[in-house]
């Protein structure tokens, strides 16, 4: 067996830019290994079995910070933190291998498995070298004894393992052409500022060689062709920082192929371990990497929270935060709002902002007690300052003092409903809480009213709150209700006197318990007077009482009354204008008092006087004279009149009848002549 080999290389080298997805690593592809290789001996054979052959090697190279994240298409390393640069080897990683052959049309390995023949063979002569058989191709998934002729192909067909295949028996041949085994290549990385330095050898990648097995007729491995897949691995660290440009480069190294032939016939299965059908040599492959080397970041100062630390439920408050970072990178601020580790909020989303500036925050929250909340902020460069917590305890208002409204007075045993309502500064739902005074209490929750019978006569404080639904009590709301001891009301009043004579008035009280009654009643106020002097008077019957007047002078009566359990109603009063004894008189309760006056008292004679008069409390007055008379309709609408002509020393009489007394009173004024004087 020979093996004749020729190929031609030509050098390809990929580079990756920085505006390659960082998600994706570097595949940079070695010149293409191809050449010929031949099976077979013009000494055995009429025809060579030859066939082509071409190994495309593609390097994928990935590289990794120290957070495993993907950088290979361009990325941040800190400076003096390993990074590693990794080439994976699996045979389905790196190579594409083609065959071409006399006896097959071109296939790809990797269409599902090797690249593998069966050929059907019939021994035409003995001996124990060479026999020359009629070919056939297995027809993949076909019937296995469904063959076809390939009449061109004459396969020779040798001693294997000291075996020789007998006239007139049919055989079955199987070769098995394997993937080819990628020895490690080299790796090395140039870049300034960088060392790396190799990680173990990676495990080699070869083809089973311990069995195959017979299917449905078909030959095939036993195991998937290469596994695990190994690979490259280097750890590099950057001694300073700036840009760094990464020349990793890949090979050489060798990939060689395999076949394994297997005969099947009448002796039994026989299988034949791999022999090398060829080497093929893979030139290197060059990639170049772009990466920013930077000093190792200093995180964000815990930010400072500045805000109230009180309040109240559902008001939203205003929190300023602020931080700086020491290397002057952006930053932005993350909010855990529920203080559960977990981050709620970022300002600004998305984005940074530069350091040292304060941002304001608002809240509200539902519920009251401690609310505490925590901000930490992060920089561009991933640095995570502390966390910094800030607690505001948030107070529960209460409901408002509630209404109350419902009767104030009744009877024992008969039910009164009352209303109550409040509402609540923060809208909670409310509920009432009434106490009767009693002992006994009402919690109403799904309306405002509630109703109660008191058993015993009494007063009674009832007593309203309102609760909300986190407890928060309202100040108390109070109504006093008289049960069977109610005081009684007066519903009529009036009166009326004569100066100086008789009056009465007459009152009337109803008491709703029943209850008989006294009365008090005074004059402008003054020191009340009971009637009756002795006893009580049955509630709703009319009572009168005599009253005295001594003027004209309108007063004012005032009157209450008291039942037999002490309880007093309301001073009720009227006003009563007395009424004059007297027609066309004035009386103010005094005595009578009468004026009379002549002016001028002095005349000549035959001249007149005037006479003048005043009166009071008195009535029927009359003024009368020698040849003069006046009758009391002239004396009540007129003050004076002049008298006739004075002849004499004259006397005139006003006399009147006092009101109170009825006797008589009187004045007297007397006009005299002047003296008519002669001189002797």
């Amino acid at each position: 067996m020979t093996h004749r080999l020729c190929s031609t290389l030509v050098a390809l080298v990929a580079a990756v830019a920085l505006a390659t997805p960082a998600s994706a690593a570097i595949r940079v592809s070695a010149p293409t290994a191809a050449g010929t290789w031949e099976k077979g001996n013009p000494g055995f054979c009429e025809q060579f079995l030859t066939g082509d052959y071409r190994i495309d090697t593609s390097y994928r190279i990935v590289v990794t910070d120290a957070n495993g994240r993907d950088i290979t298409s361009g990325g941040t390393v800190l400076v003096g933190e390993p990074f590693t640069i990794s080439v994976p080897l699996g045979w389905n990683d790196v190579l594409s291998y083609q065959t071409y052959g006399n006896d097959r049309p071109p296939a790809a390995y990797g269409e599902g498995g090797r690249s593998w023949w069966l050929t059907c063979i019939r021994q035409r002569g003995g001996g124990r070298a060479s026999h020359r058989a009629r070919g056939a191709v297995w027809k993949r998934g076909a019937n296995p004894y469904s063959l076809y002729t390939y009449p061109s192909g004459l396969i020779r067909v040798l001693n294997f393992g000291g075996f020789a295949p007998r006239a007139g028996l049919n055989y079955w041949v199987g070769r098995v052409v394997t993937a080819p085994q990628l020895e490690p290549p080299a790796v090395s990385v140039s870049a300034s500022g960088v060392s790396c330095r190799r990680d173990a050898a990676p495990e080699v990648c070869r083809d089973p060689t311990d069995g195959t097995y017979v299917r449905q007729g078909l030959i095939g491995p036993t195991t998937p062709p290469c596994a695990p897949r190994p690979q490259l691995r280097l750890s590099c660290v950057a001694q300073s920082g700036g840009a760094r440009t990464l020349r990793v480069t890949v090979g050489p190294t060798t990939a060689r192929v395999f076949e394994q032939l297997t005969v099947v016939g009448g002796y039994g299965l026989n299988i034949y371990s791999p022999t090398t059908l060829f080497n093929a040599s893979i030139p290197p492959a060059t990639a170049t990497i772009a990466l920013t080397a930077r000093d190792p970041n200093t995180p964000p100062n815990a930010p400072s929270i500045t805000g109230p630390t009180t309040g109240l439920r559902n008001t939203t408050y205003s929190f300023t935060i602020q931080s700086t970072d020491p290397d002057g990178d952006a930053i932005r601020y993350e909010i855990d709002w529920d203080n559960n580790g977990t981050v709620d909020q970022r300002i600004v989303e998305g984005a940074f902002i530069p350091s040292g500036t304060a941002k304001d925050i608002q809240n509200d929250w539902a519920g009251p007690g401690d609310k505490t909340f925590a901000v930490r902020a992060v920089d561009e460069n991933s640095g995570v300052s502390n966390w910094t917590s800030h607690t505001i305890t948030l107070q529960n208002q209460a409901p408002a003092t509630p209404s109350l409204s419902g009767p104030t007075t009744g009877a024992p045993n008969t039910t009164y409903t009352y209303t109550v309502s409040s509402t609540d500064p923060e809208g909670d739902s409310i509920s009432y809480e009434v106490t009767w005074g009693d002992g006994s209490a009402t919690t109403t929750t799904a309306n405002t009213t509630a109703s109660h019978a008191w058993s015993t006569r009494s007063d009674y404080t009832i007593t309203a709150r309102a609760i909300d639904a986190y407890g928060a009590t309202s100040p108390a709301r109070t109504l006093t209700t008289r049960i069977g001891t109610n005081a009684p009301t007066i519903t009529q009043l009036s009166g009326s006197c004569i100066v100086g004579g008789s009056g009465a008035a007459t009152v009337q009280a109803n008491d709703s318990d029943g209850d008989s009654v006294y009365y008090l009643y005074d004059i402008d106020g003054g020191t009340p007077t009971r009637t009756p002097p002795s006893g009580t008077v049955a509630s709703g019957v009319p009572h009168t009482f005599p009253l005295s007047c001594v003027s004209t002078q309108p007063v004012t009566l005032g009157v209450t009354a008291t039942d037999t359990t002490n309880r007093t109603s309301a001073r009720a009063t009227t006003t009563i204008t007395p009424t004059s004894p007297c027609t066309h008189c004035t009386y103010d309760g005094g005595d009578a008092s009468v004026t009379l006056t002549a002016t001028p008292l002095l005349v000549p004679l035959g001249d007149t006087s005037t006479l003048s008069w005043s009166i009071a409390n008195a009535t029927d007055c009359t003024v009368a004279g020698p040849g003069f008379s006046r009758t009391w309709d002239t004396v009540r609408t007129a003050t004076s009149s002049p008298t006739p002509t004075v002849t004499t020393q004259t006397t005139y009489t006003l006399s009147c009848t006092a009101i109170n007394t009825g006797t008589t009173v009187s004045d007297t004024a007397t006009v005299r002549i002047v003296p008519d004087w002669q001189e002797f």
